[in-house]
């Protein structure tokens, strides 16, 4: 199972530019998979849509709801029984995708 760990880097001599606040994820290996950049504007429009790999995009809406975020477009097929795609914003209004590939 993937399992993704968040760090928050708070301190300023660890932050560069305009990332105060910055939450980076890793995978399981800890190889960095990304970040959030915190107060920037929302993309309310995605004309890029990042888009995140998760083991399951059901769990993953259940969190997004019970911290705030807002289901955009719940678990859809892709693929049938096999690739799986939602859509959801987190609380500033930011708009991310989320894909999930059945296991085979």
């Amino acid at each position: 199972m993937r399992q993704s760990h968040i760090r928050r880097w708070t301190a300023p001599e660890q932050l560069h530019g305009d990332q105060a606040g910055c939450q980076e994820f890793a995978d399981s290996t800890g190889r960095n998979g990304g970040g959030f950049v915190l107060g920037r504007p929302p993309s309310r429009e995605p004309g890029l849509l990042p888009t995140i790999a998760v083991d399951s995009i059901e769990h993953t809406l259940a969190a997004v709801a019970a911290h705030g975020g807002e289901i955009v477009k719940p678990r859809t097929a892709i693929v049938e029984a096999s690739d799986w795609e939602a859509i959801f914003r987190d609380p500033a209004g930011n708009a991310f995708g989320l894909f999930e590939e059945t296991k085979k």
